[in-house]
């Protein structure tokens, strides 16, 4: 993988998992929708789990989602055993959209969580290998820069063009919005 794909990684990783919660959220709300209209004042709709906020971390975002599929295996068994009155099952969502569907998406959030993890595990180690270079490439520009300057004349124009060891540091502008930020952890 090349630098810029590695440095994208993350945010793509991001964008993946966000995009499938989305699509689950979405889904959970039509069955919380359903089961609550079809089985009001049944345990089938007593107890049923609450939408997890988008931002919340994988374990507390996917609970619900494995209770409301556990919810729904046992409505669909009880239509298939005909323990529930006036439902023959199996329950569909939107488009016909099934508990195996459902599952099957759960376990792909679950994937892209671990998509996820991994590219901000293999960013951050990208950045500590980066930095455990950074002393030793400060100190070869410092000697280079004291060789060019004892070897070369002074006011030769060569001397104009040795790298600076960090960036100038310059006052904000009104436009920029403040200084500039601190580097970026992945």
């Amino acid at each position: 993988m090349d630098a810029a794909a590695a440095d994208n990684a993350p945010a793509e990783a991001i964008g993946e998992r966000d995009r499938r919660k989305k699509a689950l959220l979405l889904r959970l709300g039509q069955l919380l929708s359903l089961s609550g209209a079809l089985f009001a004042g049944t345990h089938y709709a007593d107890g049923l789990p609450k939408m997890p906020p988008l931002g919340t971390d994988e374990a507390n975002f996917l609970a619900p989602l494995t209770d409301a599929a556990d919810r729904w295996r046992r409505i669909n068994t009880d239509a298939q055993a005909k323990v529930i009155s006036n439902f023959a099952g199996p329950l569909l969502l939107a488009e016909g959209y099934t508990l195996a569907q459902f599952e099957t998406d759960i376990a792909a959030l679950r994937s892209a969580c671990r998509a996820h993890d991994m590219a901000t595990s293999d960013a951050e180690d990208r950045l500590r290998r980066r930095d455990a270079l950074l002393p030793a490439l400060r100190e070869r520009f410092n000697q280079y820069r004291k060789i060019a300057r004892a070897l070369i004349p002074e006011g030769h124009p060569l001397l104009a063009t040795l790298p600076a060891l960090s960036p100038p540091r310059r006052a904000p502008k009104k436009e920029d919005g403040g200084a500039t930020p601190p580097p970026a952890k992945p």
